[in-house]
């Protein structure tokens, strides 16, 4: 699941670009690595990849809301070229594409849901979800109505009928909660 601690809780810009490209790299050496392992079941390494694109795609979401789309790019785990200790600045497009691309494709090969004690890993919907956002802060309405209708159409999410169990820590993962970032104390 995807843990946060409350020492990560206060965040800095610096802090921000540095936490999410390390994420990506993290992500990319499961795009690179996890395709070499003998034996392993096609579904299971088809789900795996889509799980490491879903977290790469939605920290360049973050990176974009954050920084804007004139950022580096990184599809593959960082090998420490000289290159990528100064890499360019992507084209206009590139990572808006990228973000679309991937959480487009993924969608097939994510699990509709996950058991409690996987609570917080990606899903179906969860990429649906991050993509009509994204969709939405690029003022592309009718593609963000049409990832949120597949959510609807689901029948697995609803409105709390109290609105504050959102916010008092007694209701986490219910039956509003598309992806929750699960929160581990201090640790």
């Amino acid at each position: 699941s995807s843990d946060v601690c409350s020492s990560d809780l206060v965040i800095y810009p610096d802090d921000e670009w540095n936490n999410l490209y390390s994420g990506i790299n993290y992500c990319n050496q499961c795009v690179s690595n996890i395709p070499g392992i003998e034996g392993l079941d096609q579904n299971l390494l088809a789900r795996s990849l889509a799980e490491a694109r879903f977290l790469r795609a939605y920290y360049y979401f973050r990176l974009l809301r954050n920084f804007g789309e004139r950022i580096p790019l990184f599809t593959k785990q960082i090998e420490g070229s000289e290159e990528e200790y100064f890499p360019p600045q992507s084209a206009p497009g590139v990572i808006k594409s990228f973000i679309e691309s991937e959480l487009t494709e993924i969608q097939g090969d994510l699990p509709e849901e996950w058991d409690s004690a996987n609570a917080g890993r990606a899903t179906r919907y969860a990429a649906q979800g991050i993509l009509a956002q994204y969709y939405m802060f690029t003022g592309q309405l009718s593609k963000a109505e049409t990832e949120l209708s597949k959510i609807i159409s689901s029948g697995r999410f609803a409105l709390l009928d109290n609105y504050a169990h959102l916010f008092d820590g007694l209701h986490k993962n219910s039956k509003e909660s598309i992806f929750e970032i699960q929160f581990c104390g201090n640790r």
